[in-house]
């Protein structure tokens, strides 16, 4: 199978927004619903929709997080996205929720302890029992990161 790089797309796409944007929350989920709906349709047999998925919510977060915005409810907002996206792709919107938070998780363990325990409680209080399965996403893709020093 092909790979495409849509994390990159969607991290510079919210890097170009970002400036004028004053919510952090609507900016990610419009860049996620956006470049989610698109690239699937165009890419579906070619790409697993679940890297499509994830790899476009790292891009999301990952362009909030070098920004300076608050990830805790952008978080949040391109999760109750996926009920959407899933009626336009076809695909079931917890599996897409999923996918949104590994690629969400694989940037929160990069960001300060705080902002993830802020993004793992914002998840928390908007969906129940998501935010053990995003800490459990978290604390994999740490084990995943390289080790320094």
């Amino acid at each position: 199978m092909e790979t495409y790089d849509f994390e990159k797309l969607s991290r510079e796409i919210v890097l170009s927004r970002a400036k004028e944007s004053q919510d952090d929350a609507a900016l990610a989920s419009r860049a996620a619903r956006e470049v989610i709906v698109t690239a699937i349709e165009g890419t579906r047999f070619r790409q697993e929709p679940r890297t499509t998925v994830k790899d476009v919510c790292r891009g999301v977060i990952g362009g909030l997080l070098i920004s300076g915005k608050k990830l805790p409810e952008a978080a949040v907002a391109i999760l109750r996205q996926m009920a959407e996206i899933s009626d336009k792709v076809h695909l079931d919107p917890m599996e897409l929720m999923t996918w949104g938070m590994e690629g969400i998780a694989s940037v929160a363990v990069a960001a300060r302890a705080e902002e993830r325990s802020a993004v793992s409680s914002a998840i928390s209080t908007a969906f129940m029992g998501a935010g053990e399965v995003f800490r459990a996403l978290c604390d994999e893709a740490a084990s995943k990161k390289p080790k320094t020093g």
